[in-house]
């Protein structure tokens, strides 16, 4: 070790209280060289692919709108693409998705791509979100025409857990309509559905528009209220010299799904 501090012409240790501690250069190195370590696997991870013909493995973390409405068909065509690829998705929200991408522990992540530029991550936008609020059919707020912020503030909400980067949004809305924000009473792991719960009582919950038809099949309906805001959503993933084949290619099918569906969108208006 002695060698390498003499090459980079920095300490990269110290003596503390309980040992020895990494110096500030010495937690650079460590963390290049985990990525170097993960670059190592995705290499052995590729030739055993090449050699099953097409094979391995690829880990998505999503949303649950991601999960529901729009992976679905995109995998399948994947699958076709590439039948022995294992795929493992996963759900929660993009600020656990992306700790969970720095580390290794998933491939790629689709969502929220409101996070500041990183020179490891590669983002592509593939569309934007319109966030609704949606209701039980029997909510006092269904029959109203032209909701407003204040109208909202009544009630109690329902939202995901852990998804600081909505909850602010959320604030930044009703801080701009000159309101406090609502109260939430119901905090949801991501995956686990909400609608039963909006079925039966008076709360409210904001959801992508995008979601909106699978609510109603539950039974409830979006509030005649603009959007409270709208984000860019895309895939992430870490930045290689050459993206992995199956990430190529999903990147490439999601794209075309989105472009066929403003198509569609055109031509029925």
């Amino acid at each position: 070790m002695g060698l390498l501090e003499e090459q980079i012409g920095e300490r990269l240790f110290e003596r503390a209280a309980n040992g020895v501690a990494l110096t500030r250069y010495g937690k650079i190195l460590q963390r290049r060289a985990r990525l170097m370590e993960l670059e190592a696997k995705y290499a052995l991870d590729e030739i055993k692919a090449t050699k099953m013909g097409s094979g391995g493995s690829l880990k998505i973390g999503a949303g649950p709108a991601w999960l529901r409405v729009i992976l679905p068909q995109a995998i399948l065509e994947l699958q076709r693409e590439y039948p022995k690829l294992q795929l493992d998705l996963v759900t929660g929200v993009v600020e656990t998705h992306l700790t969970a991408l720095m580390s290794g522990k998933i491939d790629l992540l689709c969502g929220d791509l409101d996070f500041p530029n990183h020179p490891e991550l590669v983002s592509v936008h593939l569309t934007d979100f319109e966030f609704v609020v949606v209701a039980s059919r029997n909510h006092p707020l269904a029959k109203k025409s032209k909701v407003i912020a204040a109208d909202l503030v009544a009630y109690q909400w329902i939202t995901l857990r852990g998804d600081y980067l909505g909850n602010n949004r959320f604030t930044t809305f009703f801080s701009a309509q000159g309101h406090s924000s609502p109260e939430i009473s119901i905090f949801v792991s991501p995956g686990v559905s909400i609608f039963g719960i909006l079925e039966d009582s008076d709360y409210l919950t904001c959801i992508p528009k995008q979601f909106l038809e699978i609510a109603q099949g539950a039974g409830c309906l979006a509030i005649d209220i603009e959007p409270l805001w709208r984000a860019s959503h895309g895939i992430v993933y870490r930045k290689r010299s050459v993206p992995e084949p199956a990430i190529s290619s999903l990147v490439s099918i999601l794209k075309k799904q989105f472009v066929d569906l403003i198509e569609r969108s055109t031509s029925a208006s």
